[in-house]
């Protein structure tokens, strides 16, 4: 198959974009497929010259998909292709490409109104999007909604493969990463007239953890028939998930430091946050940064929205050795059963959260099972949850479309 990677040059900056395109384009190669890149410098504007390259090229050489990684490249695909009508068609169309937007986030926050495309498909994170994007977007059609969350890859192991289980190489006991911005810890919706359904839901998804965001929606008392319109419904997602999402990782980096252990918390915002003495908080850094604490901490913990997914980083601290205590089970306790107890992973629920910090004691203190469940977790990522695995459903999806 002939892919084309469209790069954002513009989000170079969030530097997570250039390792998943990386991952993407060893993957294609590993597969047999051909991959080409193709620059652009921003995910507002196409200009002419870009315009007159990316037509050039689609000219010269046949392709058969283009990925669009995060979905932000999505002007590419509202560039038209005169066919006999004022208006043209979209440019990818009439090239006859399938067009697959690899999502990274929530399907809220993704671009995919914006895209231009009747081949168009889309691969999310979390089994449960294609639901959300239905009822947040249901004039959208796309031709295939499949799961394929952000994976992991070799190249992003920055241990030395020798004696990396051992304390004196691993100098942090407990690692969490991520931002946390302190005002969406806060009701956004306070003041708004109808704040209480704000509140309802978002008690509801407190005490369902389990279970999608959207369910509130049909579970709270005004839903169905009460005349929530998809406008609606988008705005009580977004606003909702973005405060669980601050309110999850503070109750988990509390619930983590109960161990006693020392933790090590990175990311911006959190120094307004009152945390125990045990913790200790190092700035924001980039990914190759991540990938370097990931390869010193002996155990990290994620805090996820994607109760039903995955982001890389679960996979990538288990490629760097360290042991991941998660709260996302519903995709990948049943990915890793191939292993017993989950192939090295460990799960915990925000119902539950007591149970976490001596959870993690308890496992530092029996360093024989941690390099094992290190081990084991490292041998199922590779197995199971890499970029090539990624492509691989994305490619069979689209072929059977």
């Amino acid at each position: 198959m002939r892919i084309l990677l469209p790069y954002n040059q513009r989000i170079v900056t969030n530097s997570f974009y250039s390792d998943f395109h990386d991952g993407l384009t060893e993957a294609a190669r590993e597969l047999g497929h051909a991959a080409m890149r193709f620059d652009h410098a921003d995910g507002v504007t196409v200009s002419a010259a870009e315009r007159e390259a990316l037509y050039r090229l689609l000219t010269e050489r046949e392709f058969d998909l283009v990925i669009d990684l995060c979905g932000w490249s999505h002007t590419l695909s509202q560039l038209r292709a005169w066919d006999g009508t004022n208006e043209g068609e979209p440019l990818f169309d009439s090239f006859d490409m399938d067009y697959v937007a690899m999502l990274c986030d929530q399907p809220w926050f993704q671009p995919l109104t914006e895209i231009r495309s009747s081949r168009a498909h889309a691969a999310v994170p979390d089994r449960f999007h294609g639901e959300q994007i239905a009822l947040i977007h249901p004039q959208l059609a796309f031709r295939s909604i499949l799961l394929a969350p952000p994976a992991g890859r070799l190249a992003n192991d920055r241990t030395d493969r020798t004696n990396r289980h051992e304390k004196a190489e691993r100098p942090i006991d407990v690692l969490f990463v991520g931002n946390l911005y302190a005002e969406s810890l806060e009701r956004s919706w306070a003041q708004a007239p109808d704040a209480r359904r704000y509140d309802d839901m978002l008690d509801w998804v407190c005490a369902h953890p389990d279970r999608p965001l959207h369910h509130a929606l049909r579970a709270m008392t005004d839903v169905p028939g009460a005349g929530i319109d998809a406008a609606q419904a988008a705005d009580l997602l977004r606003r909702v998930e973005f405060c669980l999402r601050a309110r999850t990782r503070v109750d988990a980096v509390r619930a983590a430091a109960a161990s006693g252990a020392s933790m090590t918390v990175v990311g911006d915002g959190w120094a307004h946050i009152p945390l125990p003495a045990n913790v200790t908080l190092h700035r924001f850094t980039d990914y190759a940064g991540f990938l370097g604490l990931a390869a010193q901490a002996r155990i990290s913990v994620d805090a996820s929205t994607y109760r039903h997914g995955a982001n890389d980083r679960v996979f990538n601290y288990a490629i760097n050795g360290s042991v991941c205590f998660t709260n996302a089970a519903g995709y990948l306790s049943n990915s890793f059963d191939a292993l017993d107890d989950c192939g090295g992973l460990h799960f915990y629920s925000t119902l539950e959260l007591p149970g976490l910090g001596p959870a993690i004691r308890e496992l530092l203190d029996s360093p024989a099972r941690l390099r094992e469940d290190a081990q084991r977790a490292r041998a199922t990522t590779l197995a199971q949850h890499t970029w090539r695995h990624r492509l691989e459903s994305i490619i069979s999806a689209v072929a059977a479309r």
